[in-house]
């Protein structure tokens, strides 16, 4: 299975670009953050099913793009990852098993900051194959981060550290 998480900051100008990756690298999953789709607004791409949160406020959006092959299902009773992490999560079923999609964004908002609180999240893989991906907003060496350890780096390192079977994937590269 093909993975592809992607803080797009603006799907629509990024329209091009996203559908020639869903032709020519055969991404099962496509993850997004920063979507800045509206309420009710449309949005789709051939041959994937497209679950969306909107832009209300300060909370920039989210999408998940799964290939219409796989069976699919959303989340509605999401595990919290704090105050300002926003979630989407849909369940994908391949080869019989179950597997749990956690897409979330954490927002910068100096009068309330996210602070993540992944520990009930990353309980949950104990009890369901579970892959967590997003915008975390957080740095940390562990965490491939060419950027300065903050809080929320030391958080994600720690939960890591205390969360047997729960792995990191990933390569620490960045694209703009």
């Amino acid at each position: 299975m093909r993975i592809l998480n992607w803080s797009i900051d603006g799907v629509r100008a990024k329209m091009p670009s996203l559908i020639a990756v869903c032709k020519t690298e055969d991404i099962d999953v496509i993850l997004l953050q920063e979507t800045w789709l509206t309420s009710g607004a449309k949005f789709r791409i051939a041959r994937y099913n497209a679950y969306t949160t909107p832009r209300i406020g300060t909370d920039k959006g989210l999408a998940a793009l799964v290939k219409t092959s796989i069976p699919t299902a959303r989340i509605h009773n999401l595990i919290a990852c704090g105050n300002n992490i926003k979630t989407l999560a849909v369940r994908i079923t391949l080869l019989n098993q179950n597997i749990d999609i956690y897409s979330n964004y954490r927002k910068i908002n100096r009068e309330e900051p996210g602070e993540l609180q992944l520990a009930q999240l990353f309980a949950h893989t104990a009890v369901s194959p579970t892959i967590i991906c997003g915008d975390f907003k957080a740095h940390h060496p562990l965490l491939s981060s060419p950027s300065a350890r903050i809080p929320s780096g030391e958080h994600i390192a720690f939960a890591l550290e205390e969360f047997e079977g729960v792995s990191l994937l990933n390569k620490g590269t960045l694209h703009t």
